[in-house]
């Protein structure tokens, strides 16, 4: 869910409680775009790589973020210690989240983290294994590595958007889990979610190291590549009239 909707439901929810008229909020959205002097697709050595961001401005492009409410449990434990249960899918954040349709749009950038969607095509003549290869992006020199599948959004402290994340990995394919391999003269499109906060991140590099590119006889990597996209920040800042049941933009 785009931080935007999340802003805009949390004001819309104010007003409802307080009865008032209509309010006026201001919401940023952030997002990256590729360096004007940056490539992509790559093609180096029979592999290609391309690259885009995903943030409020194209999610609707992937229909995998879509998370329908009625695929969320029913409630889960509060904590593991405890016999208390909270309910999930009948929660007001999850309603609150959902479109007309029942649809959670789920973007992976915003609220702490940065997300892209990457297309991997191998031309070599053999398997490319992405668990052997090494994907970080880069801020002030610091590499930071991509997340798991099996770890998205589990440090969320509210528990509607833990079992959101949950259902929206199941149904998202990440480019850097250790199982992914792609076959010769086949492509994989999938994700990479780091955990950095796109408010702070001016700017940055995405990396892929050791992208094993020639293997001999035996299967050993004899050459490995690396492809770089480095990404700049844009943001955006919109104001929002929000009434008794209706957000509108204000132009």
């Amino acid at each position: 869910m785009s931080k935007i909707k999340r802003l805009l439901l949390s004001a819309l929810t104010a007003t409802l409680v307080v009865g008032c008229g209509p309010s006026m909020k201001t919401v940023k959205t952030v997002w990256y775009e590729l360096d004007a002097a940056t490539p992509s697709p790559q093609s180096k050595n029979d592999v290609t790589i391309s690259v885009e961001s995903v943030s409020a401005k194209n999610y609707k492009n992937y229909p995998e973020l879509a998370v329908r409410r009625e695929s969320l449990p029913e409630s889960v434990l509060l904590d593991p210690n405890s016999a208390t249960r909270t309910s999930i899918r009948g929660s007001w954040d999850a309603i609150s989240m959902a479109d007309k349709n029942g649809i959670i749009w789920w973007i992976p950038t915003g609220g702490g983290i940065t997300g892209f969607h990457a297309t991997i095509k191998n031309n070599t003549a053999h398997i490319l294994r992405m668990g052997d290869a090494r994907i970080y992006y880069i801020v002030s020199g610091k590499p930071i590595p991509a997340i798991k599948s099996a770890d998205y959004g589990l440090n969320s402290t509210n528990l509607v958007y833990r079992e959101v994340s949950k259902v929206a990995a199941r149904q998202m394919k990440f480019i850097n889990d250790v199982d992914t391999e792609i076959l010769p003269g086949f492509e994989y499109s999938g994700y990479l979610v780091f955990p950095i906060d796109p408010d702070n991140a001016i700017e940055g590099e995405l990396k892929f190291f050791d992208i094993t590119t020639k293997v001999d006889n035996t299967g050993a990597p004899v050459e490995k590549t690396s492809y770089s996209f480095r990404l700049t920040r844009q943001e955006e800042t919109k104001t929002y009239k929000v009434g008794f049941a209706s957000v509108e933009e204000v132009k």
